[in-house]
């Protein structure tokens, strides 16, 4: 199969055409669980169901079918692979959130035997408002970061440091042998001479990240921010590497690859999205 170009059909059968361990990275944020009908035509599953990923009557139903996909692309990631899944919640009916990442977290990890190295958070500060007075409104979404096996490829995120360490009176920790302030709360007593910032750079990246989400032109709902993408290619993708996305939307995942150095393969099952992906590769790459 060709890098940097966008295929047309059902995630899993297209999948099953890439060879084994031939993907740096997986990036992907598949259809949340009866959030929308995306209006495609309704797909056989391994079990026997028949319709669009979403839509199934019941949300165990959904993660089965999110789990054959994610099996797949287990199977055609190196083994020093990463894989990072962008996942809102539901509710339901009932009013219940239907717990869709955590449910899915823990078949990736039980049943997958994936290793779950994080879970991010994506807060979303512009977060428009929801007109519900009987809950918090909801304004963040979760990263799922898995990885196959314990040594794998992962460039360090840095972020910069937001505040001056008043509380240790600079950088640096100086002992000097008399009690301190911090000593009941922390249990400690003594203290090595160390640096409190050995990276000029900034600190390791946290797990919360602040990110707006941007207007488009692009006719699809869910468009994720270039910006967050660009933190997991980064840490989870080598310069040369391969990024896979079975559910590519608009195609910002594959984008935001190539423009970082990176290669791509996208999966898309609507024809419309197909189309527009392939617009914005020829008009912000060149190419298509």
């Amino acid at each position: 199969m060709n890098i940097n170009h966008t295929y047309q059909g059902h995630a899993p059968a297209i999948l099953k055409l890439l060879p084994e361990k031939s993907i740096n990275c997986v990036i992907t944020s598949p259809p949340y669980y009866k959030l929308r009908d995306y209006q495609t035509p309704p797909q056989i599953w391994e079990d026997g169901w028949q319709g669009e990923l979403g839509q199934e009557p019941r949300v165990y139903q959904y993660i089965r079918h999110l789990i054959e996909i994610f099996k797949e692309c287990k199977r055609v990631l190196k083994d020093d692979g990463t894989m990072f899944i962008n996942l809102g919640d539901t509710y339901l009916k009932s009013g219940s959130l239907a717990n869709t990442p955590s449910r899915l977290r823990i078949e990736m990890t039980d049943y997958l035997q994936l290793i779950h190295r994080n879970n991010i958070v994506w807060y979303k500060p512009n977060k428009m408002p929801e007109s519900v007075t009987n809950r918090i409104t909801v304004d963040f979404e979760d990263i799922l970061f898995f990885t196959k096996q314990e040594d794998y490829y992962f460039q360090q995120q840095l972020e910069p440091y937001t505040a001056p360490m008043d509380r240790w009176g600079g950088d640096n920790l100086i002992p000097n042998g008399k009690p301190s302030p911090w000593d009941d709360g922390t249990g400690q007593t003594t203290y090595r001479k160390r640096n409190m910032r050995p990276n000029p750079d900034g600190r390791n990246m946290r797990t919360v990240w602040k990110e707006n989400t941007v207007p488009s032109d692009i006719p699809h709902y869910a468009k994720y921010p270039p910006k967050l993408i660009q933190r997991m290619i980064e840490a989870g993708c080598p310069k040369g590497g391969t990024v896979l996305d079975p559910f590519a939307g608009a195609g910002t995942t594959g984008i935001t690859a190539r423009k970082l150095g990176r290669n791509f393969i996208n999966i898309e099952l609507h024809p419309d999205n197909v189309k527009i992906t392939e617009d914005r590769v020829e008009r912000e790459i060149g190419f298509c």
